[in-house]
């Protein structure tokens, strides 16, 4: 990847995205990372295909769901400067479903 710093957009997409990184795009071989910025109520859904997925909740509350499991209120923290952070692992052939309970 010749950038090294990738800024995010202004606002949100339709979808809530501001970043966007595949493996693809970034010249690397395994990993990608999309940052989602909800609305209390919003909600994205993500097939994991052949990858693993790691949903990371750097701010604000949300309820996960995939394979018939269902993670209510993940994420503890108000801002990304307030402690580490709730995660779900997703395994790979997999759809997520991810619903904000607070701005996210």
């Amino acid at each position: 990847m010749s950038k090294l710093v990738v800024r995010s957009t202004a606002t949100p997409g339709p979808d809530g995205r501001l970043v966007a990184i595949s493996p693809e795009t970034a010249g690397w071989k395994y990993v990608g990372f999309d940052v989602y910025q909800l609305a209390k109520g919003g909600r994205v859904e993500h097939s994991t295909a052949a990858r693993e997925l790691c949903v990371v909740m750097l701010s604000g509350r949300a309820d996960i769901a995939c394979a018939g499991q269902e993670w209510r209120d993940v994420g503890s923290r108000e801002s990304v400067f307030a402690g580490p952070p709730d995660a779900v692992y997703i395994p790979p052939g997999n759809s997520v479903a991810i619903e904000a309970k607070s701005g996210c």
